[in-house]
């Protein structure tokens, strides 16, 4: 380290000097923010009579966001409405910057998920955000889940969001399942039911099935003990001699927009070819129910599991069990054949979805 540098991190330790310091280098950040990301933004809201925006869509490791943004785009395409897309990064530095009102005016949809409520507080904050910074918006939450904890921390964290949300003239949530439903039409307005985006979509790939896959999670939502979780992995070696392998939809690399069909397509793949999954993740589940694939549900720290599972009962290949030692014989009963995914009563509520959403931007823009 040279002497000038060693005088720089000197000063730099004096509190007022490095308050000074990063109050001018966050200004300096905000104007290249404005410069770039605002203006892209406030360029294209300015340039549409009508502007759409889907936001924070996923560029992180989670591969069911990702499905789930993809899906939404899909029925966005099919509806034939224009939109800009603003990723969670993007939706980061905005918020960083105090930015977040380049949408106001606007219509916004806001990815759907697991989003909402005490687990994930960096994103609520976020969604806080959206609302409070875009008073003229018309926003909508796409299909989501919510879970808070009985704790007063956490009841506490409710009221506030209660307080932002219902304070907001033109805010629609959509719930992804009953449970979720419940909980948010007690507490917000304007909630209706939809099914999780991805529930949407279908695929085979016509690959050899053969042995299982482990999809558990290691995260704030997880409830399986390291114990269970051994358990699991003996069982299944002991009924597929062996070959078992982990595989996680949430990946170790962060996915672009770009990559995100590619990577999609991967992972899909890995489910089409095996004999069974074993997972503890909704979109685990998910993914094994559009891709036709046998599959044993353990429930985690989120109500959506359960709720999404009863989207798809009528599936006799996707099964729930309360204790890991029933994994063996639920998969014994399960039918051994070719599966086909019928989502033909849930494609119902997805017209509903784009219906809903027409009308919300045509009441919008004709005010």
């Amino acid at each position: 380290m040279s002497f000038i540098e060693r005088i720089k991190l000197f000063i730099l330790k004096i509190p007022i000097i490095k308050n000074i310091y990063s109050r001018l280098a966050w200004y300096k950040g905000r104007s290249i923010c404005r410069s770039k990301l605002y203006k892209d933004i406030f360029d294209y809201k300015t340039s549409q009579s009508n502007p759409v925006f889907l936001i924070f869509t996923p560029e992180h490791h989670n591969l069911g966001d990702h499905a789930i943004a993809y899906s939404e785009k899909k029925l966005l395409e099919e509806m034939k409405l224009p939109f800009y897309e603003v990723t969670n990064k993007q939706l980061e530095i905005l918020d960083y910057y105090k930015l977040m009102s380049v949408f106001d005016g606007s219509m916004i949809l806001v990815t759907g998920g697991g989003n909402l409520g005490s687990l994930w507080t960096w994103i609520e904050n976020i969604n806080r955000e959206i609302v409070k910074n875009n008073p003229n918006s018309l926003i909508v939450v796409l299909p989501n889940s919510i879970f808070y904890g009985d704790t007063e921390e956490d009841l506490v964290y409710l009221e506030e969001s209660k307080e932002i949300y219902n304070g907001h003239k033109r805010l629609f949530f959509y719930a992804r399942e009953k449970i979720s439903y419940s909980f948010m039409n007690e507490h917000y307005n304007n909630v209706k039911l939809i099914p999780d985006m991805v529930l949407k979509l279908r695929y085979s790939s016509g690959a050899d099935r053969n042995g299982c896959v482990l999809c558990l999670r290691d995260d704030c939502e997880a409830t399986l003990s390291q114990d269970s979780k051994d358990t699991i992995k003996n069982i299944a070696d002991e009924i597929f001699e062996n070959n078992v392998i982990y595989f996680d939809t949430v990946v170790d690399y962060s996915v672009s927009v770009d990559n995100r069909r590619t990577e999609l397509l991967k992972m899909l793949y890995t489910f089409t070819s095996a004999e069974l999954i074993i997972t503890d993740r909704l979109h685990g589940m998910i993914f094994a129910a559009i891709t036709g694939t046998n599959c044993i549900v353990l429930d985690s720290k989120s109500p959506k599991l359960r709720g999404c599972y009863e989207w798809i009962k009528h599936l006799d290949y996707i099964r729930f069990v309360d204790d890991v030692c029933q994994i063996e014989s639920i998969y014994r009963s399960i039918p051994h054949r070719s599966n086909y995914y019928d989502n033909s009563q849930l494609l119902k509520y997805f017209e509903v979805l784009k219906k809903d959403i027409l009308n919300y931007y045509n009441e919008f823009y004709c005010l």
